[in-house]
C-alpha cells in the first residue's frame, strides 16, 4: 500500500489506549506536526476570518445564532416562531454582509415583520445537539476569553475543526499511513475555503469535519481492533453525529458500506465451524457497520418525529423559503442539483464570502479573484481524483472503497436531501456543496492513501502549503 508504514491489520495488533496513542503519535516530531497542522493552522485561519468579518454572514447565521440563544434559555425553537428580541437587536446593530434593504436601524426595537423573511426561525427543523453544545463553549469564550457573544460562539468552530483533524490524523495512523503522508492531507483540509468559512460562522456545518473524522476513526478501529466495545460505541457515535445535522448521517452510511465490503472480501467461503460465509460476514459487519447504520437511522427518525410534533405551522408555507418556491422541482433538476454535493471543499463561489468590507489590506481584487478560481478548481478535481481512483485499479484496498463509496454516497445523498426538502418545504432547495462537508475527511483520507510515489506526496504537500498562504491572502483581500 503506497504511503503506509505497515498494513492496517498488523498495525492494529497493539491493544489498549497506550498502544493506540503510541501508534497515532510515535515520536515527538509527530506530536509537534499534528499540533501544527491540526490545531495551530486552522485556529489561526478561523480567528483571522472572524476578525475581518464582524458582521453576520448571509448564510443563515442569524437564525443559527438565535437557535443558540434559545438553547441558552433551555428552549428548543419551533417552526413558526420568530427570532428572539435580543437576536433582532444584535442583527440591527451588527448588520449582515448582505445589504438588506430596509433593515431596521440599531437599537432594533421594530416589529419582527420589519425584518427579512418576517424574522421567522427557519432553522428550527435542525436537531439541537450542536446548538446545545455551543452554549457552554460560548460561556467560556465570553467569561474567560472576554469575547463578544457572537465572536465566542463563532470561535467554537476552531475547536470543532481542530478536534476533527486530530481524529482524522489518528484514523490515518490506525490504517497504516505514514506521518509524512498525513501532514499534506490534513493541512489541505484545514485550509479549504468551505471548512474555514463554515467554522468561522455560527452554523451546524461547523462540526461536520469532526463528525466525519470521528466516524472514519471508529470504522478504522472496528476493522483493525474489533472488540466488545465496537457495537455500542459505533451506535452511539453514529447517533451523535446525525444529531448534529441530519445530513451528517452520510458518514456512518459510507463507512458502514466500506466495512461491509472489507469484511466480505477478507472472509473465507466458510467459517472455522463450517458456518456459511454470509452468516459469518453478517455477524462481523453487524457489530461495526451495522451499528453505524442503525445509529444513524434511529437518530434521524427520532428527530424527524420530535420535530413534526414541535412545528407550529405547516413547513410548506414558511415565508422564509418563499423565494425558493418560484420553480417546480423535477427529476432531471434533482439529478442536476445533486451534483453540487460532489464538491464539498470548494463549491461554486466558495471564496466569495471571504470578500468582506473593511479589510485591512486593499489588494487588487482581480488578482485575488483569478487565483480563487484556480484554487477552487484544483481542490475540486483533487477530490474527484481521490474519490474515483478505485476505478482504475484491479486490486482494491480500503482506501479505494472508501473513495468510491464516498463519491457515490455524496451524489445519492444529494438526491435524497433534495427530495426530502422538497417534500417537507415544497421548495426547490438548490442544495450547496457544504451539505456534503461531512464526507470531506473520508475523501481526503482516500486520496492520500491512494497516492503513489515520493513526487506525488511532495506535490500534495507543496499544494497544501500554497493553499495555506493563499487562504490568508484571500481573507485579507477585497
Amino acid at each position: 500500500m503506497g504511503g503506509t508504514s505497515e498494513s492496517p491489520r498488523s498495525s492494529g495488533r497493539q491493544s489498549g489506549v497506550r498502544g493506540f496513542f503510541s501508534t497515532s503519535f510515535p515520536t515527538l516530531a509527530s506530536v509537534l506536526l499534528a499540533a501544527l497542522v491540526c490545531v495551530i493552522v486552522p485556529t489561526f485561519l478561523i480567528a483571522l476570518h472572524v476578525h475581518y468579518n464582524p458582521r453576520f454572514s448571509p448564510i443563515d447565521e442569524v437564525t443559527h445564532y438565535d437557535y443558540v440563544n434559545r438553547m441558552a434559555e433551555l428552549s428548543v425553537p419551533r417552526l413558526g416562531q420568530t427570532l428572539l428580541p435580543e437576536t433582532l437587536h444584535e442583527l440591527s446593530c451588527i448588520r449582515t454582509e448582505y445589504p438588506y434593504k430596509g433593515l431596521p436601524a440599531c437599537p432594533g426595537k421594530s416589529s419582527p415583520k420589519a425584518y427579512p423573511g418576517d424574522s421567522f426561525q427557519a432553522e428550527a427543523q435542525q436537531p439541537p445537539t450542536y446548538y446545545l453544545l455551543s452554549v457552554p463553549l460560548r460561556w467560556l469564550g465570553v467569561h474567560v476569553m472576554r469575547m463578544s457573544g457572537l465572536t465566542a460562539t463563532r470561535m467554537a468552530g476552531a475547536l470543532w475543526v481542530s478536534l476533527g483533524l486530530l481524529l482524522l490524523w489518528m484514523a490515518g495512523r490506525v490504517m497504516g499511513l505514514a506521518v509524512k503522508n498525513l501532514v499534506p492531507v490534513v493541512l489541505l483540509l484545514a485550509c479549504s475555503p468551505v471548512v474555514i468559512y463554515q467554522a468561522s460562522i455560527v452554523s451546524n456545518d461547523a462540526p461536520s469535519i469532526f463528525a466525519g473524522s470521528l466516524i472514519v476513526l471508529l470504522g478504522a478501529l472496528a476493522w483493525t481492533r474489533p472488540g466488545r466495545w465496537t457495537a455500542m460505541t459505533c451506535f452511539v457515535a453514529a447517533f451523535l453525529v446525525t444529531s448534529l445535522k441530519s445530513v451528517d448521517a452520510l458518514a456512518p452510511l459510507v463507512v458502514s458500506g466500506m466495512l461491509a465490503v472489507l469484511w466480505w472480501t477478507t472472509l473465507g467461503v466458510t467459517g472455522e465451524s463450517g458456518i456459511p460465509r454470509f452468516r459469518v460476514w453478517f455477524a462481523s459487519w453487524a457489530r461495526s457497520g451495522g451499528a453505524l447504520t442503525f445509529g444513524a437511522i434511529v437518530s434521524a427518525v427520532t428527530w424527524a418525529v420530535i420535530n413534526s410534533r414541535l412545528n407550529l405551522i405547516d413547513p410548506r408555507v414558511l415565508p422564509s423559503f418563499a423565494a425558493l418556491r418560484t420553480t417546480h422541482l423535477t427529476v432531471s433538476l434533482t439529478l442536476h442539483e445533486a451534483l453540487s454535493m460532489l464538491d464539498p471543499l470548494s463549491s461554486a463561489d466558495s471564496y466569495s464570502p471571504f470578500q468582506a468590507n473593511g479589510n485591512a489590506l486593499q489588494i487588487t481584487s482581480a488578482l485575488s479573484a483569478n487565483l480563487q478560481t484556480v484554487t477552487g478548481m484544483s481542490l475540486r478535481y483533487l477530490g474527484i481524483a481521490g474519490g474515483l481512483s478505485g476505478l482504475f485499479v484491479t486490486s482494491r484496498r480500503w482506501n479505494h472503497w472508501l473513495g468510491l463509496l464516498s463519491f457515490a454516497g455524496l451524489y445519492l445523498g444529494g438526491i435524497v436531501v433534495t427530495a426530502v426538502l422538497w417534500l417537507t418545504f415544497d421548495m426547490n432547495p438548490n442544495i450547496p456543496g457544504r451539505y456534503g462537508l461531512v464526507a470531506a475527511p473520508l475523501l481526503v483520507l482516500a486520496t492520500i492513501a491512494s497516492a503513489r510515489g515520493r513526487w506525488v506526496v511532495n506535490g500534495l504537500l507543496a499544494f497544501s502549503i500554497c493553499l495555506f498562504g493563499l487562504t490568508i491572502f484571500y481573507s485579507l483581500s477585497t
